[in-house]
């Protein structure tokens, strides 16, 4: 199975890309807030079996680094759109997680002929008052402790998980994420007519299912017992509503 890890710019900063796996199809994997690409761990192995697979850290996370802000939701479809180009990914399935999903979305907003279908997980264009204050907390925690106060304002005080990227990005992609209650995005997305699939966990407080209902090809489907990390919890069952979804 052939694998590379590469940094990318995308005008500016650098992003760390993997390829692995090969095939006619391509999959572009794209984690959630405060993840890596690691967060796909067996749904990434099971997909390079079937065609080649791009996982990426997004801007802020893990190895990669992030430009100042303020940010605009385009900017992250134009970073994923920047890492397919220098790997000479042409049409894709695009495959992401929470704010990766939105990614994803604006990747196919910006140039829908590079989409095949999307697959959006735990994926959310609108908020509700508790999402928005978790936000919140995330952005005072981070400039007050940097990564370890975005860590523990996520995980919990006494947890001893931490969170890898830069704090700034990661701060100023929480900013974006705070809007959502107040300025949703999801009549903007009736503009994405690919055929896609929206999963969420069966106990997953995300409002994905307002973004299904908006979009006009779409799919949705809950997984029994999962929640928000349903693709690292059971990889399987996400894999196999993915293959499904692919026929």
């Amino acid at each position: 199975m052939a694998e590379e890890t590469k940094k990318i710019d995308v005008g500016g900063y650098a992003l760390r890309a993997r390829t692995l796996g090969e095939g006619e199809r391509t999959f572009v994997l794209v984690h959630g807030f405060a993840d890596t690409m690691d967060a796909w761990g067996g749904v990434a192995t099971t997909l390079a079996g079937r065609g080649r697979v791009v996982l990426l850290d997004q801007r802020g996370h893990g190895y990669s680094a992030g430009p100042p802000g303020p940010y605009a939701w385009e900017d992250l479809g134009k970073d994923l759109l920047a890492v397919a180009d220098d790997l000479g990914v042409g049409t894709a399935v695009w495959i992401g997680h929470g704010l990766g999903g939105i990614a994803c979305l604006f990747a196919a907003l910006q140039a829908p002929e590079r989409v095949e279908r999307l697959v959006l997980l735990g994926t959310a264009t609108e908020a509700d008052a508790e999402q928005e204050n978790w936000c919140r907390e995330i952005i005072k925690a981070g400039r007050m402790n940097a990564l370890q106060g975005i860590a523990h304002s996520i995980f919990g005080p006494i947890s001893r998980k931490q969170v890898e990227g830069t704090a700034g990005p990661l701060i100023e992609l929480a900013r974006r994420m705070e809007t959502l209650r107040a300025e949703p995005i999801t009549a903007r997305m009736t503009a994405v007519t690919c055929p896609t699939l929206v999963l969420a966990g069966e106990n997953d407080p995300a409002k994905s299912k307002a973004l299904a209902d908006g979009l006009p090809n779409a799919t949705y489907e809950t997984l029994g017992g999962l929640s928000h990390f349903a693709h690292k919890k059971d990889p399987a069952a996400v894999t196999a509503a993915i293959e499904k979804f692919l026929g």
